[in-house]
């Protein structure tokens, strides 16, 4: 593999990236699509995103940015939009895709549109026979269409479903540009993202009553932004409203979405905190551990996961079968009692994860 700085990609027309669900920073869509923005400065970009998506890129001289979709109508509108981008011979990117996104796709190229106009980044599949002939229906239509996996499972997969074509590209990562990590002592513990349950939302609101009745005092910060469209599933609601009502004196909850230099300055002297759901992520690529890595901020998370297994390798924290608070608080404190060793292990993981994640992997792939 050549290096990030030599890695070679074409520099041609126009990419028209397509995320319905991008509004704002929340969640990985604005980060993914920055990354590939990064690494490409003198390739241009138009981002076609949700309707409320706003000043997202304007550092960004190589974007432009089409606030189009509207939640109700966005599958009509993608299937439009990628008929008109085919029919005009426009490269198409799709950064998040589900089966629908491949369905909408195989109806707008009936006709006459070559494959490799349209390319497609398929972030995880989860193994049900549902999803697996859906998949399958569309690969005997289109064995060929360019599709992208992160990881060596999820391309088996879409292979085995019949994309004889897929690959497997690193998941890109943001370059960090900060100060060097790994040099900030113990601030906080940090459950950074979105709050949903299947990242363990209700493990972290079990530790914050934890640390009260034990009378602990380790600072937590914690962000509870919603999902995408600022939709709260009612069991999140009441974890959130749980939280609130714990009233723990060391608790910094962030509701609003963060910027991106503001989110980023949460992870110096943090220990990240990801009790996420072992059957919902054995294989899926967290963006949020790559940032944490690359910010030199030691992790605490779920055995048997992509990110359990990044933990391992690196010796940059502590992995757990067990999510209990009483199993999270003692990891926490072990990581804290020997905070400088593992945040200098963090440190040098995202060293090597920046190399290995680069985004100017995947845009060699899909401009091409």
């Amino acid at each position: 593999m050549n290096s990030p700085d030599t890695q070679p990609y074409a520099i041609a027309e126009t990419l028209h990236i397509v995320e319905p669900t991008l509004e704002d920073y929340t969640g990985h869509c604005y980060s993914f699509i920055e990354s590939l923005c990064r690494a490409g400065p003198e390739q241009s970009f138009e981002v076609w995103a949700g309707r409320r998506a706003q000043a997202l890129f304007d550092g960004f001289p190589n974007v432009r940015l089409h606030p189009h979709f509207w939640r109700r109508i966005r599958k009509f509108q993608t299937l439009f939009l990628y008929r008109r981008l085919l029919r005009k011979g426009r490269c198409i990117f799709v950064p998040t895709t589900g089966s629908t996104d491949l369905i909408l796709a195989d109806l707008a190229l009936h006709g006459a549109v070559r494959l490799n106009k349209i390319a497609f980044f398929i972030h995880w599949i989860r193994p049900e026979q549902n999803k697996i002939r859906r998949l399958s229906r569309i690969a005997r239509r289109r064995p060929y269409l360019n599709v992208l996996g992160p990881t060596p499972t999820t391309v088996e997969i879409l292979k085995d479903a019949g994309f004889g074509s897929a690959k497997m590209v690193p998941y890109p990562i943001v370059p960090w540009a900060g100060p060097p990590p790994g040099e900030a002592g113990f601030r906080h513990v940090l459950f950074p993202g979105a709050a949903r349950l299947d990242k363990g939302f209700d493990k972290v609101t079990d530790l914050v009553a934890f640390l009260k009745k034990q009378e602990l005092e380790i600072p937590l910060v914690v962000q509870i932004s919603s999902r995408h469209y600022d939709k709260v599933d009612p069991p999140v609601a009441r974890q959130l409203d749980r939280l609130q009502r714990l009233n723990y004196s060391l608790l910094k909850a962030y509701p609003q979405t963060l910027g991106t230099m503001e989110y980023a300055d949460l992870f110096p002297g943090a220990i990240c905190l990801q009790p996420y759901d072992r059957c919902e992520f054995v294989d899926r690529v967290s963006a949020i551990t790559l940032d944490a890595l690359s910010r030199g901020a030691p992790v605490v998370a779920t055995a048997g996961t992509w990110i359990g297994r990044m933990v391992e390798r690196f010796e940059a924290g502590i992995t757990l079968d067990d999510l209990t608070a009483a199993s999270l608080c003692d990891a926490v404190q072990k990581v804290i009692r020997d905070y400088p060793r593992f945040a200098s292990r963090a440190a040098s993981a995202g060293q090597i994860l920046q190399r290995e994640h680069h985004a100017s992997y995947l845009l060699a792939t899909v401009t091409r």
